[in-house]
């Protein structure tokens, strides 16, 4: 079962953009990246593809 998690970024940069630790950037990155096998093994209907997601 996924969980998905909301980031709400209160400290910011010099950019404007909210800093992160190292293992927030992973799970963002991760999350990101079993959404798109999910998506992809969907569009192409191929089990092997979404038993990597």
């Amino acid at each position: 079962m996924p969980v998905l998690v909301i980031y709400h970024g209160e400290i910011l940069d010099d950019n404007g953009l909210p800093e992160l630790t190292n293992d927030e950037a992973i799970a963002i990155a991760d999350y990101c990246a079993y959404w798109t096998l999910f998506k992809r093994s969907i569009s192409t209907n191929n089990p092997n593809i979404m038993q990597m997601a």
